[in-house]
């Protein structure tokens, strides 16, 4: 890092007290660190605004990578026929969830809901809440069915401000995947979402979708996945039988996903079609987004790939993409148990088979 200060004598007047603060500060409590790339087989520090910018904006927009980085994407599908033709829906209240209008009801749960935080729009929740509320109720009623309608997820809606967050308990934040991002999008398209998502929700159950996923659905919870965890190797022990977890810890699970898979997948998988389908399809195509961190705010830029972490739709669209990773494993005889990142397998050991050839065997079908 010492060859890096020969750079002050290249910044301008402007920079130069950044990069000391840089160099001279690296508090885990302070802002993004310079980033380290590898160039020619040597390690080289990013210390500039600019630079730094760049470097998050290829890893978490763009999504290049130096090595080793996993994406979870299988294929690229790409459709021969209309989305929106499917197998029916199961029964009457899977079609009126996906395609009846947008419902006074559902308006009025959307207030005072989520953070103050206002978008890329500049429109903050307080100023949707404190509005005179009957002529806002009815102005988002208007709004949202007509968008619903026409299955269109609006275009300013798709802009995300992606806040750079430190992950915590890193040794090392030189490195762009030390770091994660958060979405901020508009409130009027959050709060849109919220009600498709409730209504997502409502299909996920009518269908009966995995009762060990413990992620982003009412009534389920970490805490409980966790208890069922322990009961599970606690009786395991008990009966004198071998017991062990493995964790799988998906890379930037959320930023990573093949949007054009998952709206085949949720089409065949879920039998996800009419508006819904319509709408998740809009609100996953033609997303901006931009980086935005201590010093400063990136360029306009086409993010293509994930859900978006802090959207409302994204969690839910992630276990349902992961729904059936699962089943590439059920040879050996496992029950599973989905914390969605990381993802958490119970193995009870049911063959004469030592526990670790089990561990070996489950790794390497995954």
């Amino acid at each position: 890092m010492i060859s890096e200060c020969g750079k002050l004598s290249l910044a301008s007047e402007s920079s130069k007290w950044n990069i000391i603060n840089r160099l001279t500060n690296q508090s885990k409590d302070r802002g993004v660190c310079p980033i380290r790339k590898v160039i020619n087989g040597q390690p080289t520090y990013f210390f500039n605004d600019e630079d730094i910018r760049t470097e998050l904006e290829n890893y978490h927009i763009h999504k290049k990578q130096d090595s080793g980085r996993s994406y979870i994407y299988i294929y690229i599908y790409t459709p021969t026929v209309d989305c929106a033709i499917s197998d029916p829906p199961l029964n009457n209240i899977m079609y009126q969830a996906m395609n009846s209008d947008i419902t006074d009801f559902e308006v009025k749960c959307t207030f005072g809901k989520g953070s103050d935080t206002a978008g890329p729009d500049d429109i903050s929740a307080q100023m949707l809440d404190k509005a005179d509320r009957e002529l806002m109720h009815y102005l988002l009623k208007q709004l949202w069915n007509k968008a619903w309608k026409t299955g269109t997820f609006i275009k300013d809606w798709k802009q995300e401000n992606r806040v750079v967050i430190k992950k915590p308990g890193k040794d090392d934040y030189h490195e762009c995947s030390a770091y994660r991002t958060i979405s901020i999008t508009s409130h009027l398209g959050k709060r849109m979402e919220y009600i498709t998502s409730q209504r997502l929700v409502q299909v996920l159950k009518e269908i009966g979708f995995d009762s060990d996923q413990h992620a982003y659905l009412p009534g389920r919870s970490s805490t409980q996945a966790i208890l069922t965890l322990v009961e599970c190797i606690k009786k395991s022990l008990i009966k004198d039988q071998f017991a062990g977890a493995v964790f799988f810890d998906f890379t930037d699970a959320f930023g990573s996903i093949d949007r054009i898979h998952l709206i085949e997948k949720i089409r065949k998988d879920f039998r996800i079609s009419g508006l819904l389908l319509e709408h998740i399809r809009s609100f996953l195509t033609e997303r901006i987004a931009r980086i935005m961190y201590d010093h400063g705010v990136g360029n306009w830029l086409p993010s293509i790939f994930g859900t978006s972490a802090g959207t409302r739709l994204g969690p839910l669209l992630f276990v349902m993409y992961i729904h059936d990773v699962p089943h590439c494993i059920n040879m050996l005889t496992i029950w599973l148990l989905l914390l969605s990142d990381p993802i958490s397998l119970r193995l009870k050991n049911l063959f004469n088979t030592p526990l670790m050839d089990l561990f070996a065997g489950l790794i390497n079908t995954v």
